[in-house]
């Protein structure tokens, strides 16, 4: 009874320990720069055109977005005793002759080449593998005929020889340094964490079960994809990017005079600047033309608090902490600089904040890897017109504005000059005001609509526009001769149209 008692507590354990891995391989489909795009639980995919008898023998496949891309056919291995001793040849037979019927089917089905970049094979396991065994496999990639008895023993179990027992070999992965079923449990919550929020992502542990769970419940016939995992979550897609850039695309925007100097002074200075302009100056395609120029210097992220107006409709808020910091996040995410970012509705705006600042970190880290000297800016358009709208609080920017910003982050706000008291700017906060354009590019603007512009008709069209680039732009779309055009500008030159 004691020994029946004890099979059925390590049958289950090694449920548990098959269950808590393959969600932790789930949450890979939440990283945007991931390859994975599907998971299979207890078998191949409906949609994999290898099949074979020995299926049975795959506890989770993982495949790319391709057809024809490479998978991954995995068996979990758990054990309860004897984990001082490395599991032998012996307790893997079935599994070598079971991954060698699918090679064969592959080979079969796609021919040799074609298998040997399309699949991988490999044992999961919290137990070592017997080192005599991991060396008989790498003989066998060098000599297909090799007579050591671990060699023998797998050309035997797999039924294999020459090249295709070659190719193989070298897709064998042994990955037998994994935490047994209770370290698999805590390592889920800590990575489910990692890609939600510390102060929900335990409670997202248990769903993420139940989806592996009922996966396996209808073994091969179902695949898990990141629409279905969202789902599983509670959150749409969309939801990852709530709040993406509306501006304006501006054809053969002029590159403003001050970029250089202004790209200068964001990178001598420390961490927090205000760019302020009347309205009309450009400051929205200042913000796009700098974003360029700071990703150089290694990754700028542009954030629209105006999205074309549609900031004051409360159905589109684009200032609250749950929509501005995942966007951002989320943007970084895309690049492969942190984890990506599933929101949960019922955060706090600090709570917001502290998992915005570690994703920031995270992505300053992976950024110096490649470049010690990289930086990352945060750049937030129009934030005066979200904190303009912030109702019983803050808006993200504002609260982004108060506190210095995490080490090797770079942060610049813009906004409208009469404006700047509602975002509060302390005297750590550098300050700028972007100009109007100059004498010269007034005269470059204008000649882009009409060439043969004198020098004088473009001192008369910066006169009589103050040289504010967006009564420029309205007056060049009129198409007017440039004569009538400028007489024009004369009659009305005071009406200037601003945005909100």
């Amino acid at each position: 009874m004691a020994d029946w008692s004890e099979a059925v507590s390590d049958s289950r354990k090694g449920d548990e320990f098959h269950y808590l891995w393959a969600a932790r391989r789930c949450l890979h489909l939440l990283d945007l720069h991931s390859p994975i795009a599907r998971i299979s639980i207890e078998g191949a995919a409906p949609g994999d055109t290898i099949t074979s008898k020995s299926e049975e023998i795959i506890d989770v496949a993982e495949y790319t977005e391709e057809d024809d891309g490479p998978a991954r056919y995995i068996q979990l291995k758990h054990s309860s005793k004897r984990l001082e001793t490395p599991t032998p040849f012996s307790e893997l037979e079935n599994t070598f002759s079971k991954f060698g019927d699918h090679f064969k089917a592959a080979v079969k089905e796609r021919g040799l080449r074609s298998a040997t970049t399309s699949c991988s094979f490999e044992i999961v396991s919290n137990r070592r593998i017997s080192a005599r065994l991991k060396r008989g496999c790498q003989r066998l990639t060098e000599n297909p005929k090799d007579g050591t008895a671990e060699a023998t023993k797998v050309r035997d179990a797999t039924e294999l020889s020459g090249r295709h027992l070659q190719e193989f070999c070298k897709l064998l992965v042994f990955r037998d340094t994994e935490a047994c079923y209770l370290g698999q449990r805590d390592l889920l919550r800590l990575e489910t964490q990692k890609s939600t929020s510390r102060a929900h992502g335990a409670s997202l542990v248990p769903l993420l079960v139940e989806l592996v769970r009922d996966a396996a419940l209808v073994a091969g016939r179902t695949e898990i994809t990141p629409e279905t995992l969202l789902r599983k979550l509670g959150v749409h897609q969309d939801e990852l990017f709530p709040a993406p850039p509306e501006m304006e695309h501006v054809e053969n925007a002029l590159p403003r005079y001050q970029l250089d100097k202004v790209c200068e002074w964001v990178a001598d200075g420390t961490d927090r600047f205000l760019i302020h302009a009347t309205g009309g100056v450009g400051k929205s395609v200042f913000a796009l033309q700098l974003s360029t120029n700071l990703d150089a210097n290694g990754a700028a992220v542009l954030y629209d608090c105006f999205g074309g107006g549609n900031y004051r409709h409360p159905s589109k808020p684009r200032h609250l902490h749950g929509r501005g910091l995942v966007q951002i996040a989320n943007e970084l995410a895309a690049r492969g600089l942190c984890c990506t970012w599933v929101p949960n509705g019922h955060m706090r705006p600090d709570q917001y904040l502290m998992e915005f600042r570690t994703r920031l970190e995270d992505s300053v880290s992976a950024l110096k890897i490649m470049d010690p000297g990289a930086s990352l800016t945060v750049i937030i358009d129009a934030a005066d017109n979200a904190e303009g709208v912030a109702e019983g609080g803050h808006s993200f920017a504002f609260d982004l504005l108060q506190e210095p910003a995490p080490e090797g982050v770079k942060l610049v706000v813009l906004c409208r000059t009469e404006r700047r008291d509602l975002l509060s700017p302390s005297s750590s906060v550098q300050q700028r005001e972007l100009s109007p354009f100059t004498e010269s590019e007034s005269l470059e603007f204008l000649r882009q609509e009409h060439s043969k512009a004198s020098p004088a008709d473009g001192l008369e069209f910066h006169r009589l526009t103050q040289g504010n680039p967006r009564l420029q732009s309205i007056a060049l779309s009129s198409k007017l001769p440039l004569g009538e055009m400028l007489a024009d500008l004369g009659v009305n030159s005071h009406k200037v149209v601003h945005r909100d």
